[in-house]
């Protein structure tokens, strides 16, 4: 079954922001999200609200320059009645040692 596929505008700005800044990062964001167009509910994946259909994919690669891991979020609503997938959220997250 293949779903249809929204993409927000805030996660559409995210997206471009992100292809200016670390190009490899979106590329990896933009392959998970066509791969959710085909299934969704990926191993791995956390379900923030299953009542709302609100789930998270959690993306990282690491980073040759830093030797560090470099982590993405992919935060998208799932519509089983519509079979539509709505991206609301995408981004990169600070590396773990500026976490608080």
């Amino acid at each position: 079954m293949s779903w249809s596929f929204v993409l927000r505008s805030e996660a559409r700005a995210a997206l471009g922001r992100l292809r200016q800044a670390d190009p490899v990062g979106a590329r990896l964001i933009a392959a998970a999200m066509r791969a959710l167009s085909k299934d969704p509910r990926p191993a791995g994946v956390h379900v923030l609200c299953n009542g709302e259909g609100l789930h998270r994919l959690h993306l990282s690669r690491p980073d040759p320059n830093t030797r560090t891991r470099m982590e993405y979020r992919v935060t998208y609503l799932i519509d089983d009645e519509q079979t539509t997938v709505t991206v609301i959220l995408v981004g990169s997250l600070p590396p773990r040692s500026r976490r608080r």
